[in-house]
Formats: C-alpha cells, structure tokens, sequence
C-alpha cells in the first residue's frame, strides 16, 4: 500500500479501461478500489477460495478442480479462468507457498528458496502432466470444456523450464499436422 513504485505502476495500469489487476488480498483489493472505483479484478490462484465473487471480472479457479463435477457445476462459466498445466499435484498443501515464492521470483525481491515436499511429484513435464488426474487434453477443451460455456484458459510458464513451456504450446496451440514443421 505504501510502495511508490507500485502506486505509480498502478496509477499508470487504471488509466487505461482494458487493463485488470490480480487480487491476492481483500485488503489490496479494498485499498485499489478506493483509488480506483472503475478497475476490473482477476481472482488469484493463490487465494485459493475460487469464491466466484461479483467483484471479479476473471474468477481464476484452482487446478485441482479440473476434471471435477464441482467444476461443471460452478456458475457463470464465461468468467472462469482454467490453468491448464499447473505447477503443483491435485491438492497441494503446499500450493499457496509455491505460488508466494514464484511472484516474489518475478519482481525480482530476495528470497529464500522454496523447496516444495512434493517436488519430486510435481507434474512440469508434459509427459508426467498428462498422468495427472487435472490434465485437460486438447480433445477434451474442445470436447468438454468450450461445450460446458468455459471459455479462458492458461498456461504457466513461470518458473518452469523452457523445454516444458514450448512442449505445451506446442501441444496446446498447434495443430497435429504441424508440429514437426513448429
């Protein structure tokens, strides 16, 4: 709340209507709305409540409800947003500290590196990803999921290796014909 430089990055992300900001925190949230009564939000997934709450534009729900009935029967599918390929297993308790480590990674703050009890089980690699009870295949987007009213979809890259992220984009958004050519 009292970082200059943030406060200037956000005065300079409400001047423009498109733009939307991630909430991780009620009190942000509060604080932003103050300043900036128009600004659309975009749940976090390292809120970890998927509340599907009005004051969201883009309801970012975790992974770990892909492939679930309570994921079909939340409402308002058009807002939800679905990661395709995350970075920890169905249910991680240690999910949240993931994400914190992985944003503090990407302001470039100092931190202590993270070592997630569950690293060896983690599901980077496209390959292990699709074992996954919460992988959605291609087939399966377009089968299921676009049909059911989902609409946004992402995939992270962060803090994941190179290879991986160009196996998934290749996987995700080229067509089988033309994958070896990409």
């Amino acid at each position: 709340l009292y970082d200059m430089y943030g406060n200037e990055d956000l005065y300079l992300i409400a001047s423009n209507p498109l733009n939307k900001v991630i909430i991780v925190s009620d009190l942000l949230k509060e604080y932003i709305r103050g300043k900036y009564p128009d600004m659309k939000f975009i749940s976090s997934i390292a809120d970890n409540r998927n509340n599907q709450s009005n004051d969201y534009e883009i309801n970012v729900v975790n992974a770990s409800k892909n492939n679930t009935d309570e994921l079909f029967d939340m409402k308002n599918k058009e807002s939800i947003e679905l990661l395709l390929n995350s970075n920890c297993i169905k249910n991680c308790p240690y999910e949240k500290e993931h994400y914190d480590y992985i944003s503090k990674l990407n302001v470039s703050k100092p931190v202590e590196p993270f070592e997630c009890p569950f690293e060896g089980d983690m599901k980077n690699s496209l390959e292990e990803m699709k074992k996954s009870e919460i992988f959605i295949s291609v087939e399966d987007l377009y089968d299921k999921y676009v049909p059911a009213g989902f609409n946004i979809f992402k995939l992270n890259g962060r803090h994941t290796e190179d290879k991986d992220v160009l196996d998934y984009y290749l996987y995700y958004m080229v067509k089988p014909e033309h994958k070896n050519l990409v």
